[in-house]
């Protein structure tokens, strides 16, 4: 017997190297969620570093408001190595990962930026399972516990789009990527890709030609993701709303709360390069 579909209850996370777009790619998430009538609320995290370390952003999605975050990933949205090696083992045996097939022979000695504890730990949960080092082994694993493989050949589709928008290099169009991850991922859900659609224009808005680039990558990989895993257990569907809702950073609403508290006047010192 399939376990029950479960509706707007959802986990979903995607990393990647500090300053590769992550922090976008989470915000159009979570505005399409919100703009589809959900509750959303995300937690960044990221190291003492302008680029190049491993950082993520965790988010819920929910019919009901959210008060917290949670360790286990329903969803994990990857593009590169290192996010599949530190969260893979957090995906629920009934969760997916969208992952790029080119990357199934990167071993864990590939990824000098993983601290010796965490892949000494790796390993060890490597042998447990009767598998190698590779990123491969590591998907193994996760299959072999129920977890759904969601291949996305993101090079071939950024070569499409390129073609597609007359861009000679591939490299002008790298952070598209983090689009395709999360096209992967509404599509896995069967959400309404007209929301993602409207939190692209939001983000980049003034940009049509980075919106419609995007926009035509996420929905090559909503459509791969779909076909890939049609009867996928979570869903993420549209609530109607009435009232009026914010969508909100910590910051600005910690500076609303102050605001609301009376206070007029604060400095900071920010930390510079």
């Amino acid at each position: 017997m399939s376990p029950a579909i479960q509706v707007n209850d959802l986990s979903w996370l995607i990393g990647g190297p500090q300053g590769s777009g992550v922090d976008s790619s989470a915000n159009v998430f979570a505005r399409a969620c919100a703009a589809g009538g959900l509750n959303v609320f995300g937690k960044r995290e990221f190291y003492s570093n302008i680029m190049g370390e491993h950082s993520y952003f965790a988010l819920r999605a929910h019919t009901n408001l959210v008060r917290s975050h949670i360790d286990a990933v329903n969803v994990l949205a990857t593009f590169e190595a290192e996010t599949l090696f530190r969260h893979a083992r957090a995906v629920t045996d009934d969760g997916a990962i969208v992952y790029d097939p080119a990357l199934t022979k990167t071993r864990l000695s590939d990824i000098p930026t993983i601290e010796k504890r965490l892949a000494a730990d790796l390993k060890t949960y490597l042998i447990s399972h009767g598998v190698g080092e590779t990123i491969g082994d590591l998907l193994a694993a996760a299959k072999q516990r129920g977890v759904a493989l969601v291949p996305i050949p993101f090079k071939d589709l950024l070569d499409q789009i390129a073609d597609e928008f007359q861009i000679d290099q591939l490299s002008k169009i790298s952070r598209v990527v983090n689009m395709l991850a999360v096209g992967a991922s509404f599509g896995l859900l069967g959400f309404d890709f007209a929301m993602m659609r409207a939190s692209l224009e939001e983000v980049f808005r003034a940009k049509a030609k980075v919106v419609n680039m995007n926009a035509a990558g996420a929905q090559k990989a909503y459509d791969l993701a779909r076909s890939l895993v049609p009867d996928f257990r979570y869903r993420l569907e549209t609530v109607a709303r009435k009232e009026p809702r914010l969508f909100l950073t910590g910051s600005q609403a910690t500076a609303l709360g102050k605001l609301y508290g009376g206070m007029r006047f604060q400095t900071y010192y920010p930390i510079t390069p």
